[in-house]
């Protein structure tokens, strides 16, 4: 549909139905541009993520910190990571997406380097985590 040469996207629904003892049809129109531009902006910034991934050298791995009951770093969970990533660690990665890194790497959360405490709280004052899980929720 076009308004003062605007394009609005629209989602429409009919359907027939008894009035009054007759049939009648029942229409109705929503106005979805702003959904959809919204969809169309984050799969150009998914498709920007992914090939930043795709197309670094150096490793890479996004984590989802699980924090305790007292909102500390617990955990980390892969949620991607690029060829650099799987070169350093030596880890199949695909495999080990979706997983707690505790159960890929056993002892990591004893290490005195703290790798768990130091990436949960860097994710977690950034803010860097709600953005990039939204984009990858959104994709779900």
């Amino acid at each position: 549909m076009l308004t003062d040469e605007h394009v609005i996207e629209v989602r429409a629904t009919s359907r027939t139905l008894e009035f009054g003892g007759r049939k009648a049809a029942l229409a109705s129109a929503e106005d979805i541009t702003e959904r959809k531009r919204a969809e169309k902006s984050l799969v150009e910034s998914e498709r920007r993520y992914r090939s930043l991934l795709g197309n670094i050298d150096a490793g890479f791995v996004l984590f989802e910190v699980l924090q305790d009951d007292r909102g500390r770093p617990a955990d980390l969970v892969i949620v991607a990571a690029n060829k650099g990533a799987e070169a350093a660690t030596g880890l199949k990665l695909q495999d080990a997406a979706g997983k707690r890194l505790t159960q890929v790497l056993p002892g990591t959360e004893k290490d005195a380097a703290d790798w768990i405490g130091t990436y949960g709280k860097v994710a977690l004052k950034e803010g860097l985590l709600g953005e990039v899980r939204e984009v990858l929720n959104a994709r779900a």
